[in-house]
């Protein structure tokens, strides 16, 4: 399993000619791709999160929650 860390992030929507905050939570990684003109984190927001990193992981994890309340 690995860690990510996802964010909300404030970024200017010049539509609105504005700043915005997102209402869901993005990587760094993603951020930059959504906003190529730059964003920021919001103070606060990170929430840290384990994912599998392959199918077995997944299912083994998956599994075990039902295996568990059984």
């Amino acid at each position: 399993m690995k860690q990510i860390e996802l964010w909300r992030f404030r970024y200017f929507d010049t539509a609105r000619k504005r700043y915005s905050t997102t209402s869901y939570l993005l990587t760094e990684e993603d951020a930059r791709i959504q906003f190529p003109d730059g964003a920021e984190k919001v103070p606060g927001s990170l929430e840290v999160r384990r994912v599998a990193e392959t199918r077995a992981e997944f299912a083994a994890d998956s599994t075990s929650a039902w295996q568990r309340r059984a």
